[in-house]
């Protein structure tokens, strides 16, 4: 009985992303300088949604980039950037916790995944954000 409990527990931790933390994240997305606007955020396989900013996107956890573009209430200023994604501290416990099968689950189903929550596009440039070392081969939009 024990072993069937311990195989158990095993089991579920061995997926810790997917089954805390969901397929679904908030971030906070605002313009810099602080001022009003809307953005479109563009996800590799999600609709595009519009956010009027500052305000919250509710957004697909991905392995991909995600491109928000944005423009002032009055349309004189815009701005653009590219984030990235990186594993989640819950994507590394269910590597460790579940000997590696915790990895494969939460990176097939992208749920390892977190994109920064706090997302600041500067007017008049291209920014990317969230970018390293181990996601800087991404290929977006391929």
């Amino acid at each position: 009985m024990k072993k069937v409990f311990l195989l158990s527990l095993l089991a579920a931790l061995a997926a810790c992303a997917s089954i805390l933390q969901g397929n679904r994240q908030h971030v906070s997305i605002r313009l810099e300088p602080d001022v009003a606007g809307n953005c479109t955020v563009a996800e590799r396989y999600a609709p595009k949604q519009t956010v009027i900013v500052p305000g919250e996107a509710d957004i697909s956890r991905s392995y991909y980039p995600m491109d928000i573009s944005c423009t002032t209430d009055h349309g004189a200023l815009k701005g653009q950037a590219i984030v990235y994604s990186d594993v989640s501290g819950l994507g590394y416990t269910g590597a460790v916790a579940g000997l590696g099968v915790g990895a494969v689950v939460d990176a097939a189903t992208s749920d390892a995944f977190d994109y920064p929550y706090q997302i600041v596009v500067k007017t008049g440039q291209i920014t990317e954000i969230g970018k390293n070392s181990m996601n800087d081969n991404v290929e977006f939009d391929k």
